[in-house]
């Protein structure tokens, strides 16, 4: 099931937390959500879910547009935290419990239930008491529960099956059902694991869509680095890191004066071109980092403290 979503701003008592985002999943896809707290990819989750309404904006599932129906009639699946499955005698009831009904008979209804246990690595476990299952097998259990109902788009917040190892369980559950999948990324090393594209959010704004190799390759900000851990903490306004490279490429910083930006050494300073290529170590934490100089600069031997500084947006080469 294709999603698109257009324009989408919501606004809670406490201020704006979706500005403008627009965004789109292709059928089958899995997209990871990524950014600090805060940065709204909980939100959108919620008003894809239509558990918070919209200030503006649409959201279309194959076309259709489902921004002003209720979750019932969604067809969306979402798992924002661990289900409530206690009030079930056994695992194979709970999952029952969750079947929509139709025109089938018990026999059709238990082979149903059979298959979700089987997807969701639980074929073991009907007979069991959901109390007595352990957490990661009761994400599991809330899983085959939100696949009963057959939607094609899955929602998954941060909460759900957390741990320290990516829920790789979940995406291949995803792959199985060529489900189109959202979901809130624990960090980067998740994002990149399961999505087969990541956006980055920041402040209720989409910062940048890329698979995950295009983003580690050509972040659109220096945020969308330091999101992903790869690029220090400079003290100027974000730059964008606009030259194809590795993360925060030395086309994205500029050679200053020293005490006019971040300060480091110079460890080497090598001819590129019409530019000196040179390797840095930040004084503050021993990042080494590559920056470039013009090649008519003043001579930089190792060992000379320079400044560092994020190059604004469209500027030229640095000045030093």
């Amino acid at each position: 099931m294709s999603l698109r979503i257009e324009a989408l701003s919501h606004r809670t008592p406490a201020g704006r937390v979706l500005d403008r985002v627009s965004l789109e999943a292709a059928p089958g896809e899995c997209l990871a959500l990524l950014g600090p707290p805060g940065s709204g990819r909980a939100a959108l989750l919620r008003v894809l879910a239509g558990l918070e309404e919209v200030e503006s904006g649409r959201v279309l599932l194959e076309g259709r547009d489902i921004t002003r129906l209720p979750p019932s009639r969604r067809g969306i699946g979402f798992l924002f935290r661990q289900d409530a499955v206690f009030g079930h005698p056994t695992v194979f009831d709970a999952v029952a419990a969750a079947l929509p009904e139709g025109p089938g008979g018990p026999e059709e209804a238990a082979f149903r239930v059979r298959q979700l246990l089987d997807l969701a690595g639980l074929g073991q476990d009907g007979g069991w008491m959901p109390a007595m299952l352990p957490p990661p097998r009761r994400h599991r259990l809330a899983l085959a529960r939100a696949l009963a109902a057959g939607p094609r788009l899955l929602l998954v917040g941060s909460g759900f099956g957390a741990r320290t190892r990516p829920r790789r369980w979940l995406k291949e559950a995803q792959r199985r059902l060529g489900l189109t999948m959202l979901l809130v990324a624990t960090g980067p090393e998740e994002a990149m694991a399961l999505g087969d594209r990541v956006a980055v959010m920041q402040a209720g704004r989409i910062e940048q869509v890329a698979p995950p190799e295009g983003l580690r390759r050509r972040p659109a900000s220096v945020f969308v680095a330091r999101v992903l851990g790869a690029a220090p903490a400079f003290p100027e306004a974000e730059g964008p890191a606009a030259a194809p490279g590795p993360l925060l490429p030395a086309s994205a910083l500029e050679v200053v004066e020293a005490g006019a930006g971040t300060p480091a050494r110079v460890l080497s300073a090598i001819p590129f071109g019409g530019t000196l290529r040179l390797e840095v170590q930040l004084l503050a934490d021993g990042s080494r980092l590559e920056a470039e100089a013009p090649a008519a600069a003043a001579p930089l031997p190792p060992g000379s403290i320079v400044g560092l500084r994020l190059r604004p947006a469209g500027s030229g080469s640095p000045a030093c």
